[in-house]
């Protein structure tokens, strides 16, 4: 219970913690904190459909589940060449 709220709030923590020791001021935590709420709907925004091909393929046993693979496994594969061309020409 605690390492799932370390996991999830852990950074807020830290940044108030920078705040009360005034490593960073109001302005940089507001700048952070809308960075982090627009990087995170990007983010569900790209991985939305492998999410949903992946409850498909798990949820239900069906004769279409190969194509529900195919359609998984091209998701995941154009991730991952997003991220990587995003990690070489960064």
């Amino acid at each position: 219970m605690v390492l799932k709220f370390i996991l999830q709030e852990g950074e807020k923590v830290l940044m108030i913690g920078f705040a009360y020791l005034n490593l960073t001021n109001h302005d940089q935590l507001a700048e952070y904190s809308l960075v982090g709420a627009f990087v995170g709907l990007v983010a569900r925004f790209l991985f939305q459909p492998a999410e949903e091909a992946a409850f498909n393929i798990f949820s239900e046993n069906d004769q279409d589940s190969s194509r529900n693979w195919n359609l998984l496994r091209r998701w995941l594969g154009a991730m991952l060449a997003i991220g990587l061309s995003a990690i070489v020409f960064a």
